[in-house]
């Protein structure tokens, strides 16, 4: 260890000796300082830093680390839309709109919730909806505003699978990045069908369910398992054992499958 912090003291000390240190050689410099509890020599270069490349990506980062630190969910808005408007172009804006989404849902608050998604639907995740929606269904709490939240995330999700908004990265295809947008639209689909049939409103939920088993390739146990229950408590017992048969032979079925197809075979057949 202490043949490490030599040998990396040496380095940085090496990089220092350059004439016209640039932005990157500064950020290099002040975080390996922090690294090595130098506090003194990484407030120097940070303070070059500041001074000389404001707008910088270490400036940006450093205020998020701290943004993501903030606790109060007033301060943490507040922060944020100082951000925004310092930085317009910065990659961390949507992570942190999603952060004051996560803190109202952490808080329980899901009123403001809403209104936060509904004043900031194209700013936050396309995903923020699907996460916040699950949470109040694994809590069952208020399944009204739920609702309104699956609205919102399936008008955003929708649009984003259509024509992709967010930056691909570099290591998806146009093709692979679009059916990951899909998948994240079925998602939603699920929580929203969920709630309606928690809400026993169980045929209109079954397209929602549908939707989802197609857009996430019909390979999430979970979402499976509730599309062939809500088919067999709707009726629909020729579209059950179909659609189970399926999801067993292919691997994509939970153990409770097996009770819902013998209840879908029985009263589609009369006889076990």
């Amino acid at each position: 260890l202490d043949d490490r912090d030599k040998i990396i003291t040496e380095e940085l000390k090496a990089i220092e000796t350059i004439n016209n240190l640039s932005e990157d050689n500064y950020s290099l410099l002040a975080n390996w300082y922090y690294k090595l509890n130098n506090e003194e020599k990484a407030e120097q270069y940070e303070k070059l830093i500041e001074k000389n490349y404001p707008k910088s990506e270490y400036i940006q980062e450093k205020l998020y680390l701290d943004y993501r630190a903030e606790k109060n969910v007033n301060k943490k808005i507040e922060r944020l839309y100082q951000f925004e408007k310092n930085f317009p172009e910065s990659k961390y804006i949507r992570n942190m709109y999603d952060l004051v989404a996560n803190s109202y849902r952490d808080t329980k608050d899901y009123d403001k919730a809403l209104e936060f998604l509904k004043q900031n639907k194209n700013k936050v995740s396309p995903f923020r909806f699907y996460v916040i929606v699950k949470r109040m269904l694994e809590e069952n709490l208020d399944l009204g505003t739920a609702l309104k939240i699956a609205e919102l995330g399936e008008e955003i999700n929708r649009i984003e699978a259509a024509s992709p908004t967010i930056e691909k990265p570099e290591y998806f295809s146009e093709s692979e990045w679009r059916t990951d947008r899909e998948y994240y639209l079925g998602l939603n689909q699920f929580v929203y069908g969920s709630i309606l049939y928690n809400t026993e409103r169980k045929i209109e939920s079954l397209p929602l369910l549908e939707e989802a088993v197609i857009l996430t390739k019909r390979k999430e146990g979970n979402i499976n398992e509730l599309y062939s229950k809500a088919l067999v408590e709707t009726g629909n017992f020729a579209s059950a054992l179909d659609e189970i048969a399926s999801f067993i032979k292919t691997g994509n079925s939970t153990v409770r499958m097996k009770d819902y197809l013998q209840e879908a075979y029985i009263n589609e057949k009369g006889t076990t």
